[in-house]
């Protein structure tokens, strides 16, 4: 039987490039009013991203469009 996805999105990771942003993002969510399957997914996202960054040598304050562009295009899509 396979793991529910709700089982593999992980949210929390304290040593996370942007673990100091998360916190500030989960307040942003809530206040949204985003629904919980939602609001998890939007965190594991941006842990996800996290660890990409960590992984291909980014600091935080080197994070822009191009940077962006490349975790979803090279990372997250599939190619056609």
């Amino acid at each position: 039987m396979p793991t529910p996805i709700r089982l593999q999105l992980r949210t929390n990771d304290p040593a996370n490039i942007l673990g100091p942003f998360i916190q500030n993002y989960r307040e942003h969510l809530e206040e949204g009013r985003y629904k919980p399957r939602h609001f998890r997914r939007c965190i594991a996202v941006v842990v996800h991203f996290g660890q990409w960054l960590r992984a291909e040598g980014h600091a935080v304050n080197s994070i822009d469009e191009t940077i962006v562009g490349r975790f979803l295009s090279e990372h997250c899509i599939p190619p056609a």
